[in-house]
């Protein structure tokens, strides 16, 4: 069965990623942080040399990881940008047995780190995101979900680690979630 990782898995990641990552990002990216930036893998430090990952280097590292799984002979869809041009997305096949453990090492080699700057460099500010999870709340409610009038991180994040739907699927990718 070809089964297929779904981009919105990868978004609701990133989510998490804002809270769970951004303090660990901010003092990566800072210049003078030798010895932090010596814990990057190799291929990804030269991102870090300004303090700033700009598009560019970002797409670079998307651009590796796909490669990366294409090299290794996993099927790939995409990277293709996001609805809101803010990111890219990409399937890869799951089919074989190792292709999650090949992504991982591919991602972890090749983006890990500079996914995680990325993120946090184009997160919403606080009212923000506070925003987008009212209307992905009422989205969801719609959909049948029970999500409190002011959701926060964690109650989207229950309702995405429990059973979902396509339209709970809809519901997130249309909120627009980087600056």
């Amino acid at each position: 069965m070809d089964v297929r990782h779904a981009p919105w898995t990868v978004k609701l990641f990133m989510i998490a990623a804002i809270a769970i990552l951004g303090s660990a990002c901010a003092g990566v990216a800072s210049p003078g942080r030798e010895a932090t930036i010596r814990q990057i893998p190799e291929p990804q430090r030269a991102a870090f040399i300004d303090g700033v990952v700009d598009f560019d280097e970002y797409e670079g590292a998307v651009l590796a990881v796909v490669r990366c799984l294409k090299e290794e002979g996993i099927d790939v869809d995409g990277p293709r940008l996001s609805r809101w041009d803010t990111h890219y997305e990409y399937d890869y096949s799951a089919a074989r047995p190792d292709a999650s453990t090949i992504h991982d090492r591919c991602y972890e080699t090749y983006l890990s780190f500079v996914n995680a700057a990325w993120v946090e460099q184009n997160a919403l500010s606080g009212d923000e995101l506070a925003e987008a999870y009212r209307k992905l709340g009422e989205c969801l409610r719609d959909a049948g979900y029970h999500v409190p009038e002011d959701p926060t991180e964690d109650d989207i994040l229950e309702v995405f680690s429990g059973e979902w739907n396509a339209h709970a699927a809809r519901c997130f990718e249309t909120i627009r979630w980087f600056d």
